[in-house]
């Protein structure tokens, strides 16, 4: 089946059920068996999310044939492509004789190529997502400080649990999700974008802070950067202050280098949080970093005993994904391969923009890009300064406007390319020159169709 070249606009909602009858139909089952018709919010999509069928190297097809250059990739998870042969015979093979629930020779394996990989492993514990490594670190974290407020920033995703839902999303002075208690709200300090080495120096001094996690891309994935230095400053003053510095590298681990964020930059955080890739695709996770931390877990070994259970942490099949794909990335060709395609797409995206005359930039390191554009109704002066990272504040980063956001990701999947989400993605050591060229051409269609229809700003 070839990709989807059709140069369409946006289309109805009509047009839709028309190209799209099976991902319609489904959608319409699941609507009477699950709320919103979907089980991740994020898979929401206006007037309905695709359904998908298969996934092979930089490739998917959803459920109606068409097929598309994946730039979402599981949310980040497979950094060696869908069904990477090493990690599909992996799991062929321990498919039938796993026993889940029970400890096994596997999980022993991949606790080690954990340690040998990420430089401030001393201890490892798999758990089955990337929300499941922050909760079980955050409470470490109490457990060893003795301390009960943990500190994130604003913007940074630390997973759905209710402690990573205070300044996730603007306005970042109130959870961004109902049902978490003002009891727990009370528990977690947020430090702003704009001055995070000031304010975090400043809670230090008067908060007794267990931990501060955050995400070493910056916030959302990378979508507003942190500060060159900010990591080595916040390791710096987190070890003064006596608090525990957690990296969450549930993006960057693995993908940033084969060490993730901490051996790319030389920074040890105190624990780390791992997920999507650490398995291959397949449900998992994990907490790792200082011994004496993790072994609160043992139980009668000295005070503050944590208790972690999990029927499925180490799954026998994760546990095999996860040690096919390890085997894969620890050579940093994968990565590598990732990151040439992305930078290549960065700056292509960029030249696509000036050329077109669109208000928006690209951006983003490693094997990631985002691409920011203006809406046509934004309140920016057309002809002031071009649009560019410096000249945008970290709140605009988070905050561009939906119709821009939902317009790009139809229009692109009209043209047999999918996002990751917000007008992002990343890359994996299955794209190359082809699917470079696919994703250009089709970015073309979509920016041109776009400013056209006054959707997004031109200069």
């Amino acid at each position: 089946m070839s990709a989807v070249t059709t140069k369409r606009p946006v289309g109805s909602v009509r047009s839709w059920e028309s190209d799209y009858p099976e991902s319609y139909r489904l959608f319409h089952r699941a609507l009477e068996a699950t709320p919103g018709g979907v089980h991740h919010n994020m898979r929401s999509a206006s007037p309905f999310p695709l359904f998908f069928a298969r996934g092979e190297g930089a490739y998917k097809w959803d459920v109606d044939g068409h097929r598309y250059v994946d730039y979402a990739l599981g949310q980040g998870s497979m950094i060696l492509g869908h069904a990477h042969p090493e990690v599909v015979q992996a799991v062929a093979r321990k498919y039938m004789p796993g026993v889940p629930g029970a400890s096994h020779a596997l999980e022993v394996q991949w606790a080690e190529m954990v340690k040998d990989l990420i430089p401030s492993a001393e201890r490892v514990r798999f758990v089955s997502s990337g929300t499941e490594a922050t909760m079980l670190a955050l409470r470490l974290a109490r457990a060893h400080t003795g301390r009960s407020v943990v500190a994130r920033l604003d913007g940074h995703y630390n997973g759905w649990h209710d402690y990573g839902m205070l300044g996730y999303r603007p306005p970042f002075g109130s959870p961004a999700s109902a049902g978490v208690p003002d009891e727990v709200v009370g528990t977690v300090s947020t430090i702003a974008s704009d001055d995070l080495e000031g304010q975090l120096e400043e809670l230090l001094k008067t908060e007794t802070v267990a931990a501060v996690i955050f995400e070493p891309s910056g916030a959302s994935w990378g979508t507003v950067p942190l500060p060159p230095e900010f990591a080595r400053i916040a390791r710096a003053l987190t070890a003064k202050y006596g608090t525990l510095l957690i990296f969450d590298e549930v993006i960057t681990g693995f993908r940033f280098a084969p060490g993730g964020a901490q051996a790319r930059d030389g920074i040890r955080p105190d624990l780390t949080t791992l997920g999507k890739i650490i398995s291959g695709g397949f449900p998992g996770g994990g907490v790792t970093g200082r011994a004496d931390i993790l072994n609160h877990m043992i139980p009668g070994v000295g005070d503050g005993y944590v208790l972690h259970h999990g029927t499925f942490n180490g799954h026998p099949v994760s546990a095999a994904a996860g040690v096919a794909t390890l085997e894969q990335v620890k050579s940093g060709t994968a990565t590598a391969t990732a990151d040439r395609h992305a930078e290549q797409l960065r700056a292509e995206l960029q030249r696509l923009v000036d050329s077109l005359s669109i208000r928006g930039f690209s951006y983003g390191e490693s094997s990631v890009f985002h691409l920011f554009l203006e809406g046509a109704d934004s309140k920016h002066d057309p002809s002031s300064a071009k649009c560019s990272l410096e000249s945008v504040t970290p709140r605009d980063l988070l905050s561009m406007e939906p119709p821009v956001v939902a317009a790009l990701g139809r229009a692109l999947r009209r043209r047999g390319v999918d996002l990751f989400s917000y007008n992002g993605g990343m890359t994996s050591a299955a794209h190359g020159d082809d699917e470079l060229q696919l994703a250009l051409t089709a970015f073309t269609g979509a920016l041109t169709d776009l400013r056209d229809q006054r959707v997004i700003a031109a200069s």
